[in-house]
């Protein structure tokens, strides 16, 4: 992949291995005004004095808008229907309401730190939020009255959660702030443990059954071995691509092209899956090749790259 900048190190066009390339144009300010994919597609984007982005112009021409307080604030936005939404802000520009084309709202209300006490959604529905001394969220009261509450650890883990119908959920942690348990209410456990970078090692599931799991030197998974002793196994390329995945059924292997994308993945049973891109990376063909007889399937996508 290789790339040109402009006069002040912007980057204006990037060419990949196939030949395709993207483009980007900016105003004197340095922002980005024009971004032109590997379809040729180009959209573009307006900005007032402050540098706001005010209008995004997509490759069909539909036009989104958008105006700003004087604080900053995303005021009301306008999409390519012509539908109009608008934003009302507290003293601390957090937002209060969400008024919508159709005239339904949203409402949030907040407390003197700042922490959200209240959302009504747009069918009057309210749920309020209750918070301890250090900021945590100690408890959830639905639209029906019904209470969940939770309590922390001094380093602010969850250690217990219980719902409306007093059902109790309990945590364990370990020095590194990582889950170790988790008992559910009827005391079916689980548990894990972890390498000394984080990885999961393995997962005793509420039936008993560990998982283990293994790793390279670049932190990937390589090995899973089940409780019930069956195994799977992967293989990666220099820069990390699935190569081969080994279960029971056999070995499913993968290929990619030069932009790392998947372009044939062979089944244990034979079978092989073809796919196909265009110069944005959407896949446009699909093909089934298994017992003599190929399927085939492609996928049109239009100037915003939807399918």
């Amino acid at each position: 992949t290789r790339y040109t900048y402009d006069g002040l190190n912007r980057v204006v066009r990037t060419d990949y291995p196939d030949g395709s390339h993207t483009a980007t144009t900016y105003d004197a300010a340095g922002r980005v005004t024009g971004e032109t994919d590997a379809n040729d597609n180009t959209s573009t984007y307006e900005y007032d004095a402050a540098g706001r982005r005010t209008a995004v112009v997509d490759a069909l021409g539909n036009r989104h808008s958008y105006a700003y307080d004087a604080d900053g604030n995303l005021v009301s936005e306008t999409d390519a229907r012509g539908h109009t939404t608008e934003y009302t802000y507290n003293a601390l520009d957090q937002r209060t309401q969400t008024r919508y084309h159709d005239g339904t709202t949203v409402t949030e209300s907040f407390d003197a730190l700042g922490r959200r006490t209240s959302r009504t959604d747009q069918n009057g529905r309210t749920v309020s939020y209750d918070y301890d001394a250090l900021g945590r969220l100690t408890k959830v009261t639905d639209a029906l009255d019904g209470v969940t509450s939770y309590t922390y650890d001094e380093a602010g883990n969850k250690l217990t959660q219980t719902d409306a119908e007093g059902r109790t959920t309990r945590w364990t942690y370990d020095s590194q702030g990582r889950v170790l348990s988790r008992t559910l209410p009827m005391g079916q456990t689980e548990s894990f443990t972890y390498d000394a970078v984080g990885n999961r090692l393995s997962h005793t599931d509420f039936n008993g059954q560990t998982t283990t799991y293994g790793y390279d030197l670049s932190q990937r998974l390589t090995q899973v071995i089940y409780g019930d002793g069956t195994t799977e196994s992967y293989t990666y390329d220099a820069v990390g691509n699935r190569l081969t995945a080994t279960t029971s059924e056999g070995t499913t292997r993968y290929s990619y092209d030069a932009r790392n994308r998947l372009v044939e993945e062979i089944q244990p049973d034979g079978s092989v899956l073809t796919y196909g891109y265009d110069a944005a990376g959407n896949r446009t063909q699909l093909d089934v090749s298994a017992g003599g007889s190929t399927t085939a399937t492609s996928y049109s996508f239009d100037a915003l790259n939807r399918l």
